[in-house]
């Protein structure tokens, strides 16, 4: 009976090993590949929700596994104590945060990803196993890169992108990092494969993303990719010279070399006759929300990731965007230099902070920065000075890791497989200095598969804690795992679907279909009561359809979550001032403009309160500086005119109307009070004439249109009155 259950627990356990493997194999090949089409972010958070679940079941597996021998085997690895660290110190800063959900949703992933580490580690039992993981990631790699290739000369288009090619990834840059980090690690299969016609597959791969990341015009992955050449070249020579083997220097792999340094020039060249240099990133824009809605105040139809800006000069803009960024979240770090605003909390103060060292000429109402393009920067803004003595504590761990798998790996293959790990995990790390890569689903994980495989390399059987369990709480603990696994896949589940009726509700605000807005922003919100972003759509909405106290109820809980969210201030502004709490919608523009100062739509609504206020002088201030800081916006110099006109200021009112009727010829009511100014102010009767007459034929019932056709009228008979005198 005794020998029936071993045989018994043997099969399960075999079974079990079996599905574990497989599972990371899935999880590896499958999660870069995915997407889902009718959701905001359709590329991020299907990676991220795959991410999770397979890495929890991964849990429950290596748990059950557990459970059957009666014991868990953990290897013993120094990165273990700086990594929990690290987790620990930014779980912490959650609670000084002061949104707290935007901290735990990235802490939520980066511990999924650490717990990846521990299962790749504690699973690889042999060399094989290792080689197992990196084909599924490199075949990913290379169903990434061929995806992008198409895309970018044939124009396929049946994945969703913003900025081509994109493969999977919804843009370009995001694209070139899953690139960067598998790049070196197929040329090491290059490098230690021995069948001839098995190294044609990493020998044409490795080619192709290299011609991929060039054609994506990404200065920062050329940086990644020319650093981790050069470490590759570095480490491999080192290794040779210290164990006497160079022999991967043979004419087949100087073939290789000598199609790299033929094929980039082509690249090149393909990429700068399809289009001008470009190196931006979409990310720069927050999540669309409302926009301000007084009459007066045009919707920008903008929506995530998608700034509409010029397109001539992206190569300097995005420069000059991520030096203002860098120095102005250096100043966010001098304000809090111990603790750190909180994860995932830089973008909820940095508009307070974006002129502080250098004016971030990009900020605005619809583009307003949420990551800063040098992860870093954002974890030490974040997390404070504890937090970057963590990262540097891992990073010393993590080099002290790849100098022994480097040279105490046991066979050459293991040794280049590392030399082609490190290099990769160098590569992601110098484009974290240029991007955001670690704020992704994808990055983390690899880099995490990366150091568990590397750990694998250096230690042993010898090298582990046994930890006998008793079958009942190894039981208890793979059933409570297994129910917060569903507990898991239903939160997953509703935020995909939150995430889906945000994008209806994005669309349908576009074409002002206000009540649908309203009616699939909030069943964002009830699918994902902890993201209060869905309620910037709700309170657009009520306003829009003159509910201003449930759309000021909506707003306000914007504003609590994200004080310095600019277009729910203006909204919430505008709404005040409808409703007649003048003093409330003063002080909000107020704090609009000590964000920006030089926000033209902030004074063109505080002008416009002031008229309703009765106090035509400071809205006449206001309406000055909203033209002075878009001088090419036709409404603030109409706004302006208008009040000029009605304070006497008629030289100022012409000036005005004038700049007005010259940006939008056919607005009637600009030349209608261009025509009152000169024919009743001016004694100016033939060019008030003329503009009345331009008003009636652009707008034949423009308001007191019957009027003005009596004064033209009167004019044309008094004029050939005077013909029939003169002749």
């Amino acid at each position: 009976m005794t020998s029936k259950n071993t045989t018994s627990h043997k099969r399960e356990f075999f079974i079990l090993e079996f599905l574990f493997q497989w599972g990371l194999v899935v999880l590896l090949g499958v999660s870069p590949q995915l997407f889902l089409k009718g959701i905001t972010d359709f590329s991020n958070l299907p990676k991220t929700s795959f991410i999770s679940i397979t890495v929890l079941v991964l849990l429950i597996i290596w748990l059950a596994k557990g459970f059957l021998t009666g014991k868990y085997q953990i290897r013993k690895s120094f990165f273990y104590l700086p990594l929990i660290a690290f987790l620990l110190w930014a779980l912490l800063s959650v609670f000084w945060a002061h949104n707290k959900y935007e901290g735990l949703i990235l802490w939520k992933h980066w511990a999924v990803c650490s717990l990846a580490f521990f299962l790749v580690l504690n699973s690889i039992k042999k060399k094989t196993d290792a080689m197992i993981i990196l084909v599924a990631i490199l075949i990913s790699g290379y169903a990434t890169t061929l995806l992008g290739l198409s895309q970018y000369f044939f124009n396929v288009d049946w994945v969703p992108q913003i900025v081509k090619p994109a493969a999977t990834f919804g843009n370009k840059n995001m694209a070139t990092h899953f690139i960067v980090l598998t790049f070196p690690v197929s040329l090491a299969f290059f490098l230690s494969c021995q069948n001839k016609f098995m190294k044609l597959l990493p020998a044409a791969g490795s080619i192709l993303m290299i011609g991929f990341v060039v054609l994506t015009k990404t200065r920062a992955g050329w940086v990644a990719v020319a650093v981790e050449l050069f470490v590759l070249c570095a480490l491999l020579m080192r290794n040779g010279f210290m164990h006497k083997h160079i022999s991967f220097l043979h004419n087949k792999k100087i073939l290789l070399a000598g199609a790299f340094l033929i094929l980039i020039p082509i690249f090149i060249y393909l990429n700068m006759a399809e289009n001008k240099w470009q190196f931006y990133e979409t990310s720069i824009s927050e999540s669309k929300s409302a926009n301000n809605v007084s009459s007066h105040i045009n919707k920008s139809g903008k929506t995530d990731n998608a700034p509409d800006r010029p397109t001539d000069n992206l190569y300097d803009e995005s420069t000059a965007f991520r030096i203002a960024i860098w120095k102005n979240t250096i100043e966010m770090i001098k304000d809090r230099p111990l603790l750190g605003f909180g994860l995932g909390n830089h973008k909820i103060f940095y508009p307070i902070f974006h002129q502080s060292a250098e004016v971030d000429r990009i900020f605005s109402e619809e583009t307003q920065a949420v990551r800063v393009h040098n992860d870093f920067l954002q974890a030490v803004a974040e997390l404070g000075g504890i937090g970057l003595l963590l990262i540097i504590w891992m990073g010393i761990s993590g080099y002290r890791i790849a100098v022994k798998a480097i040279d105490l790996s046991h066979s050459r293959e293991s040794r280049l497989l590392s030399i082609g790990i490190v290099a990769g995990i160098t590569g992601i790390l110098v484009n974290a200095c240029f991007s955001f890569p670690f704020q992704q689903a994808v990055p983390p994980l690899v880099l995490m598969v990366y150091l568990g495989i590397l750990v694998s390399f250096v230690t042993s059987k010898k090298h582990q804690w046994v930890l006998p369990v008793k079958k009942w709480i190894a039981g208890g603990i793979t059933v409570a795992s297994i129910a917060f696994l569903f507990v898991l896949i239903r939160y997953q589940y509703l935020e995909t679907e939150s995430n889906q009726h945000l994008f209806n509700a994005t669309r349908l605000e576009q074409s002002c279909n206000w009540e649908k807005v309203i009616d699939e922003a909030q069943k964002a919100y009830v699918c994902n009561p902890h993201q209060i972003k869905p309620l910037s759509h709700v309170g657009l909405a009520l306003i829009r359809l003159g509910n201003f106290k449930d759309g000021i109820d909506a707003l306000s809980r914007v504003i609590s979550a994200y004080p310095y969210d600019m277009n729910a201030l203006g909204n919430i502004g505008v709404a005040y001032a409808q409703v007649g709490d003048f003093k409330k919608a003063e002080n909000t523009f107020t704090r609009i403009l000590k964000i920006v100062p030089d926000s033209p739509k902030a004074h063109n609504n505080l002008g416009n309160l002031y008229l309703q206020m009765n106090q035509p002088d400071r809205a006449f201030e206001e309406f000055k500086k909203a033209r002075e800081f878009d001088p090419e916006n036709c409404l603030y110099h109409f706004n302006f005119g208008t009040v000029a006109m009605q304070t006497g200021r008629y030289p100022d009112a012409v000036q005005a109307f004038s700049k007005a009727v010259l940006l939008r010829p056919d607005w009637a009511m600009a030349h209608k009070n261009l025509g009152i100014l000169y024919y009743q102010h001016l004694d100016n009767l033939k060019k008030g004439i003329a503009h009345f007459k331009k008003a009636l034929a652009l707008n034949p019932s423009i308001p007191d249109a019957d009027q003005i056709r009596s004064v033209v009228n009167n004019f044309e008979k008094q004029k050939m009155r005077r013909i029939r005198i003169s002749e």
